[in-house]
């Protein structure tokens, strides 16, 4: 839904991410170093006290950032950031850009595993997708792919990234949705080197 304030569209930080080059973390550091090319109230609003405004603005303003301070840019303004966005992270390669944002990809034990739903969570700032987006773009990248030798399809890893440790096969018994039976089922996992991988494959630098 457009936000509109003082006449005009606006975008939040938040909501630029997925359309310009660059992670949450280096999009804001990008306009702080260019901050005064940007003219107030022409290419961005700087709200203050959130709290003040009408409704629903108010209302979807907090529950997207969580905080009462918010930066609104305009769709001009927004332009101008892409701009200096684009030149400055587009020819990085992933290591360079966690390295000149100070990013912190999350990590988990180098013995532990969690689930894709777990690992999309942890990586949604980064990655911008919930389980069944990053199942499906991990299908399309050729990392999963669908067994189809049973009722339904199921989501398995192929073997040389269970080989270099990305993910694991793990045998778990629930409850079948078609049938009511319970039964064995493989549930793939990820490992803390495969975490680093989905942040590399799909982050949004």
């Amino acid at each position: 839904m457009e936000k509109r304030y003082k006449g005009q569209i606006v975008f939040s930080f938040n909501e630029m991410v997925n359309d310009l080059s660059g992670s949450f973390v280096n999009v804001i550091e990008t306009f702080k170093e260019n901050k005064q090319k940007f003219i107030e109230r022409k290419d961005y609003f700087y709200i203050a006290d959130i709290t003040k405004l009408d409704e629903p603005l108010r209302n979807n303003l907090y529950r997207a950032n969580g905080k009462k301070n918010v930066y609104l840019f305009t769709r001009q303004g927004k332009k101008k950031l892409a701009e200096f966005c684009e030149p400055k992270y587009k020819q990085m390669s992933f290591e360079e850009v966690i390295k000149s944002t100070a990013v912190q990809i999350p990590q988990i034990g180098e013995n532990q595993t969690i689930s894709i739903n777990d690992a999309a969570k942890l990586l949604f700032p980064f990655i911008k997708m919930g389980e069944k987006k990053l199942f499906a773009a991990l299908r399309e990248k050729g990392v999963f792919y669908y067994n189809r030798n049973g009722k339904r399809p199921e989501n398995r890893c192929k073997q040389e990234y269970l080989d270099n440790g990305y993910f694991r096969h793990i045998v778990e018994k629930r409850l079948d949705d078609y049938n009511g039976r319970y039964g064995s089922y493989i549930k793939i996992v990820v490992t803390n080197k495969g975490l680093q991988a989905i942040a590399r494959w799909f982050g949004k630098w």
